[in-house]
C-alpha cells in the first residue's frame, strides 16, 4: 500500500513496454472497482508511464538476453523493460514468490526486484521448495 500510496502522491513513474504487454495484463486482472485501476487512470491522465520498445516473440513473450531468461516467460516482460529504460527502474514485487528464484539471474543482469511483503514471500517460496522436494 506505501508503494501505491507514494506512486499516487509523487512524481513518480511506471516503466511500461510500447507494446502494452504490462499495462494488458494489469488491466485483464483488475476492474473499474480496484484502487490499482483509479491509480492506472492518475497516472495516464498525468502522462507518468515510461514507454519502453521490447521486442516479443512469435509465442507472444517479451525477449531478453539468454543469460537474462528467468524462469516464467510471462514475466520476462518486466525484466525487458527495465533493460530496455536508460533509469534501469526496478521491478516492484507484491505476491509472486517465483521471483525469488530467480534472484541470482536478475542480479547478474543488473536488474533489481523491490519485494513489498518479502517475509510472506519468502515463507510462501521456502513452503513451495519444500513441497517440491516431497
Amino acid at each position: 500500500m506505501r508503494f501505491v500510496t507514494d506512486l499516487q502522491n509523487n512524481d513518480a513513474h511506471l516503466a511500461v513496454d510500447c507494446s502494452w504487454q504490462i499495462l494488458g495484463e494489469y488491466y485483464r486482472k483488475i476492474s473499474e472497482q480496484d484502487l490499482a485501476y483509479e491509480i492506472l487512470a492518475l497516472l495516464a491522465k498525468q502522462n507518468r508511464f515510461d514507454w519502453s520498445r521490447i521486442e516479443i516473440d512469435s509465442d507472444g513473450y517479451a525477449i531478453v538476453p539468454p543469460e537474462c531468461a528467468i524462469q516464467d516467460p510471462s514475466d520476462r516482460k518486466f525484466v525487458a523493460v527495465s533493460l530496455a529504460h536508460e533509469a534501469r527502474p526496478p521491478i516492484h514485487n507484491v505476491s509472486d514468490e517465483d521471483w525469488l528464484e530467480d534472484e541470482a539471474i536478475l542480479t547478474s543482469c543488473g536488474v533489481q526486484v523491490i519485494h513489498h511483503c518479502e517475509a510472506e514471500l519468502r515463507r510462501r517460496f521456502q513452503e513451495k521448495q519444500a513441497r517440491s522436494r516431497t
